[in-house]
């Protein structure tokens, strides 16, 4: 069973339909996938001290515990708070390629599809996703 990534409505924050579509991207809203398994929809990577040299992803307790997670990081990562390197006036594609999304063209219409008041492209700065000022 293969579960389709929620449709994105008029009301859904840019920062929402950014982490719905890395989960899609990630494979998070299909049970084979390790993703799903993790309960990472966005498979974040372990940081810190590891428990397991070979648990390279987060393990969440729950599905929406990841995603909350993804959310979280995603907003860091936009604010250029955080230590990936990426700053608030960094493009969305730095912040895709992150994920190892190398080639999101098509991603960019799922996008303004559900944030159609934002011009949103992958030269969009990050933080027109998220400004932790609002």
């Amino acid at each position: 069973m293969t579960l389709d990534a929620p449709e994105l409505t008029s009301a859904t924050l840019p920062i929402e339909a950014l982490a719905l579509l890395i989960a899609k991207r990630q494979g998070g809203f299909e049970p084979a996938t390790e993703a799903w398994q993790l309960n990472n929809p966005g498979l974040l990577r372990v940081f810190g001290h590891r428990t397991s040299e070979s648990l390279v992803y987060r393990k969440f307790p729950t599905w929406r515990a990841g995603f909350d997670a993804l959310l979280f990081d995603l907003k860091v990562k936009c604010s250029g708070k955080s230590r990936s390197g990426l700053k608030a006036s960094s493009p969305l594609s730095e912040l895709l390629a992150s994920f190892s999304i190398v080639e999101p063209r098509k991603d960019i219409a799922w996008l303004r599809r559900g944030c159609p008041t934002h011009d949103l492209s992958l030269t969009s700065p990050l933080k027109d996703f998220y400004n932790a000022d609002e």
